[in-house]
Parts: C-alpha cells; sequence; structure tokens
C-alpha cells in the first residue's frame, strides 16, 4: 500500500463513520482533543493521524485501527454497527445498576425502618439518577436528539422528586413547580435546536471546503494540531 492510497483509506473511513455517528468535524475533533483543521486536513488528505488518534478513533466509533487503514466499504464496517449496540448495552447497564442500587438500598430501609411510609421514595430519586447517567453516556456516544431527550428527562426527573420530597412537610403551592420545569423544557428545546442548526451550518461549511479542496493530496506528513 502506497503512501497515498494510504491517505485516501484513511480519509473516506473516517468521513464516512464520522457522518454514520451523525457528527461534525468540530465535534470529532473535541472528543479527540484537537483542532477541527487537523481532522479536516486528515479527510482532504493533506495530513496522516498519528497511531495515537487512530486508536482513538477506532475506540470512538467501535472500528479497528485495521478496518480505518484498510479499503473497507462503509457498509462493510459491521463493527460500527456492533460498536453502537456495544454502548447502548454499556448505558443500559449502567441504568440498571442504579435501580439495582435502590432496590437493595429499600430492601435493607424496610428492614431497619419497617414502620416507615416514605421508603418508596428511593425509586423515586432512582429517576433523576438514571437519568444523569444517560446524560453522560449520550454526551459521550451519541447525537443532539439523544442528549435533549436525556437532559429532558433529568430535569422533569429532578423536578418530580422535588414536589414529592416536599408533600411529606406539606409544602404549600409546590405544584408551581411544573411551570418553572416547562419554561426551563422550553429553554432545552431551544438550546438543542440551536445547536442543531449550527451543527448543519458547519456541515454546509465543510462540504464547501471538501468541493475547494485541490484533487491532489500534498507532499506527505504527519499532522499533530491539538487544541
Amino acid at each position: 500500500m502506497t503512501e497515498n492510497e494510504l491517505r485516501l483509506n484513511i480519509s473516506r473511513n473516517i468521513i464516512a463513520l464520522r457522518k454514520r455517528h451523525d457528527m461534525t468535524q468540530a465535534e470529532l475533533a473535541a472528543k479527540l482533543s484537537y483542532s477541527d483543521k487537523s481532522v479536516s486536513k486528515w479527510e482532504r488528505q493533506e495530513g496522516l493521524p498519528d497511531i495515537y488518534v487512530l486508536v482513538r478513533i477506532s475506540e470512538l466509533f467501535g472500528v479497528t485501527v485495521n478496518d480505518l487503514i484498510s479499503e473497507t466499504k462503509v457498509e462493510q464496517l459491521q463493527a460500527g454497527k456492533e460498536g453502537g449496540k456495544y454502548h447502548f448495552l454499556i448505558a443500559a447497564l449502567s441504568c440498571g445498576l442504579v435501580w439495582f442500587v435502590a432496590t437493595l438500598l429499600f430492601f435493607l430501609l424496610k428492614v431497619c425502618l419497617p414502620e416507615s411510609e416514605w421508603l418508596w421514595m428511593t425509586f423515586v430519586y432512582a429517576v433523576p439518577v438514571s437519568a444523569i447517567v444517560a446524560v453522560v453516556f449520550t454526551h459521550l456516544w451519541w447525537g443532539l436528539w439523544a442528549q435533549g431527550i436525556s437532559v429532558s428527562a433529568l430535569v422533569w426527573g429532578v423536578t418530580i422528586c422535588i414536589h414529592i420530597t416536599a408533600l411529606v412537610p406539606n409544602v404549600q403551592n409546590m405544584a408551581l413547580i411544573y411551570a418553572a420545569a416547562g419554561v426551563f423544557q422550553v429553554l432545552v428545546i431551544l438550546w438543542y435546536l440551536y445547536l442543531l442548526t449550527k451543527r448543519r451550518a458547519k456541515k454546509e461549511e465543510d462540504r464547501g471546503e471538501r468541493e475547494e479542496a485541490p484533487s491532489e493530496a500534498c507532499p506527505g506528513e504527519t499532522d499533530r494540531s491539538p487544541q
């Protein structure tokens, strides 16, 4: 394999995997702690990522380094789909662990405080904790839609917890907290719509840069431009 062939394979595979995961060059660069100019150079075949970056990219997209450097069609990158399933299982297991801890805590409290009528609150508190776990994983591995849904779940989970907790001392007018949560939900929606619009604009910019890029690759160099 010549250097030009290697550049072409890496460029083609990074573009395909990035688009499959609905990421812009800037978002991929942020996850790699590099500048978006570096990612742009790799995709335009003007530079080669070093071996450490190739490993990071392969781990991020759930493929092997060999997949990244090989002449592999997008449809043949089955490991990418397997990586998505792997990420989902990790997130699901983490949320399940939260509910296991809540169940265990409920059991222990029931044994120690059998007369208490509010022990079921452990399951209520498990809702926002699960949402926090979901927020973390969606921001690591998934796109804006999943991120927005997880943040919304956190907003309403916390709201419900506050309301139900306030019922114990019988705080008046606590139902009004749902109005505040509704306003915050609107802000969350507007924020993610802004990010979505910004992402689309960035994609158009990336597409324009690729169309203007010279057809011939520049002289070989391994490029690293950390942020």
